[in-house]
């Protein structure tokens, strides 16, 4: 039967012990494998820990995996510090050294990298704060 292996005289039968299972059509206990236990003697299947568990070969439990939720916990704390810091990049004003011209497109020069690139396929807007141009200080305008 299912949880239960012949004993070496095929006279009687004993039950898998915890940590281990016989299914059917199985001849012999087989350990539960990494990530799966069986608690109670006499199992017929093993069954998978809990996402955010672990266990070894032939176990009886699972246990809190501690590794993975600190891991996890540092990839989200990484993520949004990264975010945070991306954010306040991005609404900080970039000092601008030179505006040129070259053909049909302005260049403009930072005193600084800053790091922010356009996409090709998007453009990208500016405005221009106290340059003592008008034209170029106009709130409405963007470039």
């Amino acid at each position: 039967p299912a949880g239960e292996q012949p004993l070496a005289d095929n006279s009687t039968c004993e039950e898998c012990m915890r940590g281990r299972y016989k299914g059917p059509g199985e001849h012999r206990c087989q350990d539960c494998l990494s990530g799966r236990y069986a608690s109670l003697p006499g199992s017929s299947s093993c069954i998978e820990c809990s996402f955010g568990f672990h266990s070894g070969d032939r176990s009886t439990d699972c246990e809190f995996d501690w590794m993975y939720h600190i891991l996890t916990l540092v990839a989200a704390m990484a993520h949004f510090v990264g975010v945070f810091f991306l954010s306040r990049d991005l609404r900080r004003g970039i000092r601008i050294q030179d505006i040129s011209q070259f053909g049909d497109k302005a260049v403009v020069t930072a005193f600084k990298p800053h790091g922010l690139r356009p996409r090709l396929s998007q453009s990208c807007s500016v405005r221009f704060e106290r340059t003592g141009n008008r034209w170029l200080d106009d709130p409405s305008s963007t470039f």
